[in-house]
């Protein structure tokens, strides 16, 4: 399951980029699916179900982190301490949607999902 999102801007009228932003579990898992399946599919089958294997962890680990924050935010807004020190700068909370956000993406240019 790819779930990262691209952003396609345009700093300038001839020049065109493409920002991926993804966990960094995402990211490990990308680099070996890449590394094993680009540019051929790879025809082993043990090597494209582990990867398979490895995508389902990568969304449980994904997971697991978003609730570990929500934890420790819980836990300091209820004992009280609400400017608790930000476990790092790249980290954002959302609420709307209870995920943890690693970037802040620009807000020129069109997400999509790929």
């Amino acid at each position: 399951m790819y779930t990262s999102v691209h952003y396609v801007v345009k700093p300038s009228p001839n020049i065109t980029c493409e920002i991926q932003v993804r966990t960094l579990m995402e990211e490990v898992w990308g680099e070996v699916d890449h590394s094993i399946n680009y540019p051929h599919k790879t025809e082993s089958l043990p090597c494209r179900e582990q990867i398979k294997a490895l995508a389902r962890a990568t969304s449980s680990c994904s997971r697991l982190v978003d609730s570990i924050f929500t934890s420790f935010d819980d836990y300091h807004d209820k004992i009280h301490i609400r400017n608790h020190p930000p476990i790092s700068p790249l980290v954002k909370k959302t609420k709307k949607n209870s995920k943890v956000r690693y970037a802040n993406p620009s807000k020129t240019g069109t997400p999509k999902k790929k």
